[in-house]
């Protein structure tokens, strides 16, 4: 079976993307590693810098305008991490938006 994949396309406005821009930017000071392994890429915060529900509200946000990457959030311990994934030809894209975060 052929399962239809949403295309390799961010639709987030040109309006709106200089304020994602800065969105991502000020959680950048927070985050305190990113680890790549084969299937995507996770970026760790401090706990006490940035909440679990504004990475959850980023993540819904971006997986809106980037349907095709896989975003989660997980609590652990002090720290809150934000996993991203998506098909192998999108590994650019998921390298791309997790080094904008640190």
């Amino acid at each position: 079976m052929n399962e239809k994949r949403p295309p390799l396309a961010c639709s987030l406005p040109a309006a709106e993307r200089a304020q994602r821009t800065r969105w991502l930017g000020r959680l950048g000071p927070s985050a305190l590693a990113m680890e790549a392994d084969a299937a995507g890429v996770t970026v760790r915060f401090g706990g006490d810098d940035v909440s679990e529900a504004e990475l959850r509200e980023l993540a819904a946000a971006e997986a809106e305008c980037c349907p095709f990457l896989t975003l989660e959030v997980r609590a652990r311990g002090n720290e809150v991490e934000l996993r991203v994934e998506g098909p192998p030809e999108a590994r650019p894209v998921v390298e791309e938006f997790c080094k904008r975060l640190v």
